[in-house]
């Protein structure tokens, strides 16, 4: 199995949509789709989901199970569109190409509407170039400045043609429109209650003045009867873009609220299978099976355990989680069958790595100790995350220990004496303040913690004291070989 450059989109079949649902959005997807049916339009509806969290995933989901109920859907994802001046023409052209396509050649009225609307676009487009241009042309602080203001002064100059020319772009929307509404009742399965919905995706992902002005364009230019939009953003995120380009003390909650009819929020999806699927795709499994190491086929379920459980935690959006999976899956396929197991050490560094970049850089770097780790982390998913899952944040303690030995200690042995680190001084201590009790309900929750944390680092030490000082170095490079950012980081230091 190669190893994939990008991670793979989740695959949504035509006929079963649901197929690969990892997120457990078939409800979601289902609730939704009643309730655009059940609504006459024109309508926005605002799916709001923190980055990360399946939103595409989600509309390819709603296109396919509507499409499959003869509901007619476009999609249209406002990144790609982010380069060009006026999302009108974007959007105007992507529906009625999108609409072309999926017409029957056969169907020669339909593709005469679609025609037509298209050619009442262009008239609505012409309209809006001058202040198209004098927006544009105000962007350019220095070479556009003198262009400007001639093209200021020009309008200034000709207030009878601005008052025509705004008479000329309510007739052209009012054409539009109607134009619109007919393609929607050419393209729907129902004719008294006509259905055309249209996905708009990444909208979050775009500069701010451009996602304001998609939203203008989708509320006031496309409000046509029997068309539904369906936006999908992270209301959160975008708000933050608003205030930039607005200021801070502007309510840009409350601005986004007027361009949505309907809100509705996901649910949190079903993280651990999420990741679970992730580490599937990404060919990990494969690594472990052919690495010669008798550790390699025994740890996937270490592995796969210690990924669910601290990239579970909320703090981590599924998006990060599965870039750091894909991380790990591409330095495991960059690793030769003979070489030496790596797999336990590369996943708790990128596990670091994910969580705090900085710490990681200064622990590879010598600058950090295991304990900082530790705490670091703790600190970053909260106590209550460890309590909750305290025998694999134990594994990933032990791991950081013995990775602190490896990178301290070079070519010596790992038992000697002097090779503890601060982490493993502290749950020492912590043991022996506690009386060393082995019975685990006379022990507290945090002795427990600590003994479990020390007999995974001697185990690990005993299993792997020939890689003394080798599999670290080996490691930190091979996570480095595939990190764009590392050349930044090594000037920080």
């Amino acid at each position: 199995m190669r190893a994939r450059i990008q991670p793979r989109d989740i695959e949504v079949p035509e006929g079963n949509p649901f197929k690969h649902d990892a997120l457990k959005r078939k409800e979601s997807v289902e609730i939704l789709a009643r309730l655009i049916r059940s609504v006459e339009g024109p309508g926005v509806f605002g799916i709001d989901a923190d980055w990360g969290n399946g939103k595409t995933t989600f509309l390819r989901m709603l296109r396919g199970f509507l499409e499959n109920a003869n509901v007619p859907v476009v999609s249209f994802n406002a990144w790609e569109t982010d380069y060009v001046s006026d999302p009108f023409t974007a959007i105007a052209t992507e529906l009625t190409d999108s609409l072309n396509k999926r017409a029957d050649e056969s169907d020669t009225e339909t593709k005469s509407k679609i025609e037509k609307a298209l050619e009442h676009a262009k008239a609505v487009i012409k309209t809006r170039w001058p202040a198209m241009l004098q927006s544009l042309v105000a962007e350019v602080p220095v070479a556009g400045k003198a262009f400007g203001e001639m093209v200021t002064s020009f309008a200034n100059s000709h207030v009878e043609d601005r008052v025509s020319g705004y008479r000329d772009a309510r007739k052209s929307v009012a054409e539009f429109r109607t134009a619109l509404n007919e393609v929607a009742q050419s393209v729907s399965a129902d004719s008294i209650h006509p259905l055309l919905v249209v996905t708009i995706d990444e909208l979050d992902r775009c500069r701010p003045s451009y996602a304001v002005e998609l939203l203008e364009v989708a509320k006031h230019l496309f409000t046509v009867d029997g068309v539904v939009f369906v936006i999908a953003v992270n209301r959160a995120e975008l708000a933050y873009s608003i205030q930039a380009l607005y200021g801070t003390g502007f309510d840009a909650r409350g601005y986004l609220g007027r361009f949505f009819d309907v809100d509705f929020r996901l649910p949190d999806p079903d993280r651990s299978r999420f990741i679970k699927e992730t580490i599937k795709s990404v060919g990990i499994r494969d690594y472990l099976d052919r690495t010669p190491d008798r550790d390699g086929a025994n740890e996937l379920a270490t592995l796969e355990s210690m990924l669910k459980s601290l990239f579970g935690e909320p703090v981590v959006s599924l998006r990060t989680a599965g870039q750091a999976i894909h991380h790990l899956g591409m330095v495991y396929g960059a690793l030769a069958n003979k070489k030496l197991f790596l797999g336990m050490t590369t996943a708790a560094l990128v596990i670091l790595r994910t969580l705090d970049r900085e710490l990681y850089y200064r622990f590879v770097g010598g600058r950090a100790s295991d304990a900082e780790v530790v705490d670091g982390v703790v600190k970053r998913l909260g106590e209550r995350a460890r309590d909750h899952h305290e025998r694999e944040f134990a594994a990933f303690e032990a791991w950081i220990i013995v990775s602190q030995q490896e990178r301290d200690r070079g070519s010596r042995r790992l038992f000697d004496d002097s090779a503890d680190t601060p982490l493993k001084q502290r749950y020492a201590e912590m043991v022996a303040a506690g009386g060393g009790v082995e019975d685990d309900r006379q022990a507290t929750q945090d002795e427990r913690h600590a003994r479990d944390v020390l007999h995974l680092a001697d185990v690990i030490q005993r299993e792997s004291q020939s890689y003394a000082g080798i599999r670290f170095k080996a490691t930190v490079q091979r996570i480095e070989l595939l990190s764009p950012d590392l050349g930044e980081q090594q000037s920080d230091s």
